[in-house]
């Protein structure tokens, strides 16, 4: 679930991600559907219609895509493609009028909806598991839950059966207050591009660093994907689930390390991120971070494994720039 732009309201993922999806292509979706949205992400519409070949009856082509101006759209291309005829499907949200229909001279849309270019990207996404699996072909493959009131109150608005079923069962630890323990360890410098010497500075996080192969023993101890036989996809969706759970639930980031992953699996390639020392606000997190030693629970580690650590610059980058505010 995420929040709507209400101060207490939550959305809840399982009415607008369905649950024939692959546990990867879910985890995807959520990924989409949390990201801040970007000033240079446009309104539009999203529109289908099916390419016809003389040579290709039998076969039904369908494109979907975003624009600003669905006419206009479909024009371009029966001009870039002179051999193909180009009928439109659907369109996006639509008017609404009774009147309106997919012909070129009826057609009606109704008003844009904003960040087309995440909509396009969430719909493809979703397409691209039905195309790969083929769970369309199974009977009742459509069926949702009914949506219900989405907000409640109790509990500043959370509840736990909206959360999907892997992660209700990552058996998270009630919140407790571990400051005192974290306020233990080391505070670097806070982080400049150099020092007044000129020397260059680190910019580093701090948190638990992480192996591939930490993903299966996470997998075992949390009984996840018990039937899945394929290491590497285990491991994927497994990641996928730690770094969403550790996100909503201990206000912390999975971020990738500067060490380049020899190939076995056992050298750490990730960390899960508490803080850096980016700012000084950053930096104050050792003393009020309430999450610590469950956290160190959560992933069946000892408080002791956490340490400063070099991320990945690129992958720091892209956090702070999504407006993920932890490092």
């Amino acid at each position: 679930m995420t929040r709507t732009s209400g101060p207490s309201q939550y959305v809840r993922f399982k009415y607008w991600i369905p649950p024939y999806l692959l546990q990867k292509t879910q985890a995807s979706l959520r990924v989409l559907m949390e990201k801040k949205g970007a000033s240079s992400d446009s309104d539009g519409y999203i529109y289908t219609f099916e390419i016809r070949e003389p040579r290709e009856k039998n076969i039904i082509k369908l494109k979907i895509g975003r624009t600003a101006n669905v006419a206009k759209r479909l024009s371009e291309w029966d001009r870039q493609c002179h051999s193909q005829e180009h009928v439109l499907r659907g369109c996006y949200p639509d008017s609404g009028e009774e009147e309106a229909g997919l012909m070129r001279g009826s057609l009606k849309p109704g008003a844009t909806v904003p960040w087309c270019h995440r909509l396009e990207k969430l719909v493809h996404t979703e397409l691209d598991d039905l195309a790969s699996t083929g769970a369309y072909l199974n009977h009742g493959w459509g069926a949702m839950p009914a949506p219900a009131d989405d907000l409640d109150r109790s509990n500043d608005g959370l509840r736990e059966d909206w959360l999907d079923p892997m992660s209700a069962s990552l058996e998270v630890p009630p919140p407790h207050n571990s400051c005192a323990i974290m306020a233990q360890f080391p505070v670097p410098q806070l982080y400049k591009s150099r020092t007044p010497r000129g020397n260059a500075m680190n910019y580093i996080v701090f948190g638990f660093p992480l192996c591939r192969n930490y993903l299966l023993d996470f997998a075992d101890s949390h009984n996840l994907l018990v039937n899945e036989q394929n290491p590497n996809r285990r491991r994927f969706n497994v990641y996928m689930h730690l770094a969403w759970t550790i996100r909503k639930r201990f206000d912390a980031e999975c971020v990738h390390l500067s060490e380049n992953d020899d190939g076995s699996g056992d050298n750490a390639s990730f960390c899960v991120a508490i803080t850096s020392n980016r700012t000084q606000r950053h930096l104050n997190r050792m003393q009020t971070y309430p999450h610590f030693e469950k956290l160190a629970e959560f992933l069946r580690l000892s408080p002791e494994a956490a340490e400063w650590m070099l991320p990945d610059r690129a992958d720091a980058k892209d956090l702070i720039r999504n407006g993920y505010k932890v490092i």
